[in-house]
């Protein structure tokens, strides 16, 4: 969650909730216009306001602040708001040394653990032309990632690997040569926190981010990780696959809850 100071005038009559809203899209590049959970009127040149968690990022854009009163809605805030994905997918294998040997890394990126049971975490796959499959079911053995601190998912055929000790939740192979991965809080592609696409994509609707230009290439045996922000931890993320996104290396890291934080 986030709370705001929101200043500017008029804001004697604005009613909370109901008046303080984004105007932000999901994943689909359709309108949300999350409202906040609570909010109050300090004063005619001042507002408090609660958005709730899970409100998809735009960069370093960010969202307008829409304040409505009597008279009508502002369209723009000279202030963006800029949310930041609480949970980032770090590094991605789809296939190691032998076919179906693959796995998904995330990064915790915050100051709070985030328990991925309680944030109904999903992780899903999208094809190169569009294709999205239901969710991939894992079986989590931690559900409990530190602050600064990875998550790892694998394939259960990815057992005999030195890194798999390291696993935090497992699944049966699912991933191909062009693929979208993402993490979501929902079935849809609403609740998206965070997406990588790798390979050749033509999906309009929900490509690599930044556009299907900026796709990461990925080969057999390599991964694709996400760079540093000003420390060890991938936590870059300009939602710009080509910024974000170091160039694939055979050099893999999986790191899981138990390995060391990053800051």
């Amino acid at each position: 969650t986030a709370t705001l100071t929101i200043t500017g005038t008029n804001f004697t009559g604005v009613s909370c909730p109901s008046g303080v809203r984004l105007d932000d899209l999901n994943g689909a590049g359709a309108a949300v216009n999350t409202q906040v959970t609570s909010c109050t009127v300090d004063s005619g040149t001042q507002i408090t306001a609660t958005f709730p968690a899970g409100i998809r990022t735009n960069g370093n854009t960010g969202w307008n602040v829409i304040v409505t009163n009597s008279n009508g809605s502002n369209s723009t805030s000279s202030f963006k708001f800029v949310p930041r994905a609480g949970l980032l997918i770090s590094e991605v294998m789809y296939e190691g040394s032998a076919a179906n040997i693959e796995f998904v890394e995330l990064y915790n990126p915050t100051n709070n653990a985030i328990d991925v049971n309680a944030l109904n975490l999903k992780l899903r796959r999208r094809t190169a032309a569009g294709g999205d499959s239901a969710p991939v079911a894992f079986t989590i053995n931690n559900n409990i990632i530190p602050a600064k601190g990875f998550f790892l998912m694998a394939s259960s055929t990815s057992s005999a690997q030195t890194w798999y000790s390291s696993v935090d939740a497992t699944f049966t192979a699912a991933f191909a040569p062009d693929n979208i991965v993402y993490i979501s809080t929902t079935a849809n592609l609403t609740g998206i926190i965070d997406r990588i696409g790798y390979g050749t994509i033509t999906d309009t609707t929900l490509g690599c981010e930044g556009g299907n230009a900026n796709c990461a290439t990925l080969g057999i045996n390599n991964s694709i990780q996400r760079a540093p922000a000003g420390g060890a931890g991938n936590a870059t993320d300009t939602d710009n696959n080509a910024s974000d996104i170091l160039t694939q290396s055979a050099g893999i890291t999986p790191k899981g809850t138990a390995s060391a934080t990053e800051p």
